[in-house]
């Protein structure tokens, strides 16, 4: 695929916390040299934590701007950025797992193109919204980086393992389907890719034979799996609260535990209170 023109580029910022949570900035440097001729937008959004500003600081990106053909742009603060033409789309994603999606690739890191910073209230109803957003963006160009993957509690507090892989593809569905077979992920397990996988004709997989990736534990995934359900049907207090037990099983140590569910709990407590978690 020849890269001309104007460019746009999603990176995984989810966090502030640097590779393989996040993009790694190196990696994307070298992504950079291949579009020297090309006008590139860099884009994030702000979500609940942080603003995209933050994030782009704390991940070594703030440097890349200073080239004359890459702009930082934050969604959040400008959504036309969306409605503008571009030559390519590139999703620029990291293999991890998902604490309630199982897995997270190039489909899963478009959902930081969501203008909203409270995302949140949008999770019981991912797969259609995601879907939806991808007839406004969808990625021409898909990378996975899998050099290092994260396996477990992700995709911001699982454990790193060195996979040495990048995937790439054109589309997002199939490149996802792929990086799950090539980690011993069903991909039909997948929520979202099982959603955005209906409106395709057809689908090649893989078996996954290879299990590279340990997943999120069972019973913490159908805790916050059951919580977004009834989220879907206007539980949102009782719904959140399951999700939160859920995220509290995931955890691993009884210290760690105790703190995470302690965070989180005063984190879900104060989004029912503002009426700004599932509704």
């Amino acid at each position: 695929m020849e890269l001309k023109g104007r460019i746009l580029v999603k990176p995984n910022l989810c966090s502030k916390r640097r590779y393989p949570v996040s993009t790694d900035v190196k990696f994307m440097n070298i992504l950079l040299r291949l579009m020297t001729k090309c006008k590139v937008t860099i884009m994030e959004s702000d979500n609940h934590d942080t603003t995209a500003w933050k994030r782009f600081e704390a991940n070594g990106f703030i440097g890349l701007g200073k080239h004359k053909n890459i702009t930082l742009m934050n969604i959040s603060e400008d959504p036309k950025i969306l409605t503008e033409q571009y030559d390519a789309i590139i999703s620029v994603a990291n293999l991890k797992t998902h604490c309630w999606e199982r897995f997270t690739g190039v489909c899963k890191n478009m959902w930081g193109c969501l203008p909203e910073k409270h995302k949140e209230r949008f999770h019981p109803f991912f797969a259609e919204k995601l879907s939806s957003l991808f007839e406004t963006v969808k990625p021409t160009l898909c990378i996975i980086d899998g050099r290092i993957g994260m396996e477990g509690w992700g995709p911001v507090d699982g454990k790193p393992k060195s996979l040495g892989m990048i995937i790439v593809g054109n589309d997002p569905v199939e490149t996802d389907f792929k990086a799950c077979s090539l980690v011993g992920i069903d991909p039909y397990s997948v929520p979202h890719l099982k959603k955005l996988s209906r409106k395709k004709k057809k689908t090649i997989v893989d078996n996954c034979n290879m299990v590279l990736l340990q997943k999120p534990p069972e019973i913490s995934y159908r805790l916050m799996r059951f919580g977004l359900w009834l989220g879907r049907h206007r539980m949102a207090r009782t719904g959140t609260l399951l999700y939160a037990t859920g995220s509290l099983l995931g955890g691993s140590g009884a210290q760690k535990r105790m703190k995470k569910f302690q965070v989180t709990i005063r984190r879900h407590l104060y989004h029912i209170s503002r009426g700004t978690w599932f509704f």
